[in-house]
């Protein structure tokens, strides 16, 4: 099946782009953005670290692949890479493109890239997520899983989380502070 959608992809022309500058900053958080707004949850990642990623790591140690069809980005994938490995950071897939495959050719060209590199492996997390660990599993790796922490927001929460946020830079200035003192009576 991964293969058929691979081919299928190949077929309607998508064509997978390794980028080099910002200019995928604002379609991949608009991707993400929407993800995360059809679970009702804010996104994890912001524009900024986006914006970071692009202005400080790539394209060394951070490869940004896009697949793009009729012009457009249909999907992304963020992948740091050190001597032995690459992993995948993010990525995702504008819903509207699903029928082109995009994300599986992004994953496939990731594959023949890391091994052309003659890198020990690819992990591209994240499978402990039913549908997700199925499309993992069609490119025919192993699947590791590890424990993962789930997170559902509630008012509390998020109460505590802005309070946390607030608070943080004299937290930092008291924890300074009284790291002086320690050193100065040592």
């Amino acid at each position: 099946e991964t293969r058929t959608k691979i081919r299928k992809a190949q077929r309607a022309n998508v064509e997978v782009r390794v980028q080099s500058g910002r200019e995928w900053v604002e379609r991949a958080f608009e991707i993400l953005t929407r993800t995360y707004g059809r679970q009702h949850v804010p996104p994890t990642i912001t524009k900024r670290f986006f914006l970071q990623i692009a202005d400080r790591l790539v394209p060394d140690p951070v490869r940004v692949y896009t697949a793009e069809y009729e012009g457009k980005m249909a999907a992304y994938a963020i992948i740091g890479v050190d001597a032995r490995a690459a992993y995948c950071i993010d990525g995702g897939i504008d819903r509207n493109y699903r029928h082109v495959a995009p994300t599986h050719i992004i994953q496939w060209e990731v594959m023949q890239w890391a091994a052309g590199e003659r890198l020990e492996s690819y992990d591209m997390n994240g499978a402990n997520m039913g549908s997700i660990a199925n499309f993992k599993a069609g490119f025919g790796g192993e699947l590791v899983h590890f424990m993962t922490r789930h997170y559902t927001p509630t008012v509390l929460g998020t109460v505590a989380w802005a309070g946390y946020k607030l608070l943080r830079p004299a937290i930092k200035r008291v924890k300074a502070i009284a790291q002086t003192t320690d050193e100065e009576t040592t």
